[in-house]
């Protein structure tokens, strides 16, 4: 082999070289790197929003403060996005809301339940706009239910 044709060979030698100082000189400073970055892990997670998300990106899961910023809310959505149930605390009360649309897309049926320092309520909502509501409000019981046009069918105590 002539001169000629070592000095390519030479070359490609030297660069290599040079590569691998490099490489090395980065594998010795990574671990340093990583020291000087090192927590200890906390026991407790913070953030303002969490979003639990399917393989299309769809928030499934939601955890957040409510719209006011005066309590936590954890909002349940399908497949399509759309809100399904959703329990929300604020100062001295909590609801939890259930909502299921039919397969056509028209109207819902709606459950609610709430409750606050002088009165808890359930709602019933048909798809249809039938509702039935009981209410005890200061130790006071009501029971009201109305057809799918808003008239009253039966009201306890009445009016």
């Amino acid at each position: 082999m002539g001169p000629s044709e070592l000095a390519p060979l030479l070359h490609r030698i030297e660069r290599l070289e040079r590569r691998n100082r490099l490489l090395t000189g980065a594998l010795l400073a990574l671990p340093l790197l990583a020291l000087a970055g090192w927590k200890t892990a906390d026991d407790t997670l913070r953030v303002k929003r969490l979003e639990i998300v399917d393989d299309r990106n769809v928030p499934l899961v939601v955890l957040s403060p409510d719209r006011l910023n005066e309590g936590g809310m954890i909002t349940l959505r399908d497949r399509d996005g759309e809100k399904r149930g959703w329990w929300q605390a604020g100062p001295g009360t909590s609801s939890l809301t259930l909502n299921s649309s039919g397969p056509d897309g028209v109207g819902d049926s709606t459950l609610g339940l709430t409750v606050s320092p002088k009165t808890s309520a359930l709602a019933l909502l048909s798809k249809g706009g039938a509702s039935l509501n009981a209410e005890m409000h200061e130790d006071k019981p009501k029971l009201e239910m109305n057809d799918t046009k808003g008239r009253g069918l039966f009201v306890a105590p009445a009016r």
